[in-house]
């Protein structure tokens, strides 16, 4: 267990405490944060490792994962505003996800999920591109790692806007069975029991709705790889990880 302690502010101090003072403060807020991280509660057969870091949050929990190998990360998003998602303002998480190479496991909901549900029904996000084999992969890792059923979905979003409406019904139907084609030849090649599932809709809708619908207890989804604004993090997957009832794992 990580913290992150900023560095101190003296900014409005009449004058600065010197080297000996300062060395006491920093030691005394790293003791109050290690007592406060001791008091969690965690299951018996859990050991934790305790650290406190100090400087910005993002690169020390980057830094961390790298240094010392992790599998992942979890940690909490307080799901900002649209306009502050959109302006990068503040959030670490979002910061984190930007960049980070490992496996993240983020939630808007942990604080009502005390104790942990288990693990039972993990759907699978996918938007059927380049990485969307990785994305399985790593979906079928989690569900053997719990003993989870396992469910692959797409949003087909053509659908979920004003263009949808071109298309009839016999239109919409072939190209649905054409997308449920394209998943089992996915679980086919990768040798992967699954269900599937087609949802007309945007992604963040489609997929936090079947969530909800299908009692998951955890969505994997994929992050991009472009190196624009918003890097690894594309809107999608964002928003997904926003309106989800239960934790996301991206990778």
């Amino acid at each position: 267990m990580l913290h992150v302690l900023p560095p101190p502010e003296f900014g409005f101090a009449m004058i600065e405490p010197d080297s000996a003072r300062l060395s006491d403060l920093l030691a005394k807020r790293r003791e109050d944060v290690l007592l406060e991280l001791s008091r969690v509660s965690l299951p018996a057969n859990i050991t934790s490792v305790l650290r406190v870091a100090e400087g910005d949050a993002a690169p020390a929990i980057i830094d961390y994962a790298n240094r010392h190998n992790v599998d992942g990360v979890v940690m909490p998003t307080r799901g900002r505003g649209r306009v502050q998602r959109l302006l990068l303002i503040g959030s670490v998480t979002m910061k984190v996800l930007h960049a980070m190479e490992r496996p993240v496991i983020t939630s808007v909901q942990f604080s009502n999920q005390v104790p942990a549900r288990p693990v039972t029904h993990v759907l699978c996000a996918v938007d059927l591109g380049p990485a969307t084999e990785r994305v399985v992969c790593a979906a079928v890792h989690m569900a053997a790692r719990f003993g989870a059923r396992l469910s692959i979905a797409h949003a087909a979003a053509v659908f979920g806007h004003a263009a949808g409406e071109a298309y009839d019904d016999a239109q919409r139907d072939a190209v649905i069975r054409r997308l449920h084609q394209r998943l089992e030849e996915l679980g086919q090649r990768l040798q992967v029991q699954a269900d599937t599932y087609v949802e007309p809709d945007q992604p963040p809708r489609a997929i936090s709705s079947l969530a909800l619908k299908l009692g998951a207890d955890m969505v994997v989804l994929g992050r991009g790889a472009a190196d624009d604004l918003i890097g690894r993090l594309r809107a999608d997957a964002y928003d997904i990880i926003r309106l989800c009832h239960c934790p996301t794992m991206s990778v």
